[in-house]
């Protein structure tokens, strides 16, 4: 054994592991000339045996550095997922795409059901009910959170900015300022 092995999980017989037995996590390395530097794939089969690729997080160079004469480029990573009204290819959604500058999402986000979703009366949450509806400065002093309750002076809802004073704890914030929108 050089340094670990490789293991068909004996229980479920669909798991595979990479087990290190020396004080050193196992890696996965892809490795390619080109743009592409390699992809996870996740694929449904169906009855007659043909796959569709559903998921796929695929590892390339940074389109920033696509062209340069750099011989390593910056690394970027993507995340794409099949709409399963579009066929082939062109069904793939990218969702994000990470590289060393920062992460550009293609979709959008949602804060999702435990932050607060809109649920029908059985407790069901209602898919894309909960939108992300807080903002926050590039230091993290301030908090701009958007706020759908109506007032008399804010019939339309409003945006109030908190500062935080640097805090995560809400009971800590100040609201500083109140804006409202226009009607049209």
């Amino acid at each position: 054994m050089l340094g670990g092995y490789i293991e068909i999980t004996s229980e479920s017989q669909n798991e595979v592991s990479i087990i290190s037995t020396i004080d050193d996590p196992p890696a996965i390395r892809f490795a390619s000339p080109g743009g592409g530097l390699g992809k996870f794939s996740g694929n449904v089969i169906d009855a007659n045996g043909r796959q569709e690729e559903v998921v796929l997080m695929q590892f390339k160079n940074a389109e920033r550095d696509r062209g340069t004469s750099d011989e390593f480029k910056g690394g970027a990573m993507t995340l794409h997922l099949k709409n399963p009204h579009v066929s082939d290819d062109a069904g793939m959604v990218k969702i994000f795409e990470a590289d060393y500058a920062g992460i550009t999402f293609c979709v959008p986000v949602t804060q999702g059901v435990d932050g607060g979703g809109t649920f029908t009366g059985g407790g069901t949450p209602i898919p894309g009910s909960s939108r992300v509806s807080r903002f926050y400065s590039d230091n993290g002093r301030y908090c701009y959170n958007v706020q759908g309750d109506s007032t008399e002076a804010c019939p339309h809802g409003r945006i109030v900015q908190y500062d935080t004073h640097g805090s995560i704890d809400e009971a800590t914030w100040t609201a500083v300022a109140t804006m409202q929108g226009t009607p049209i």
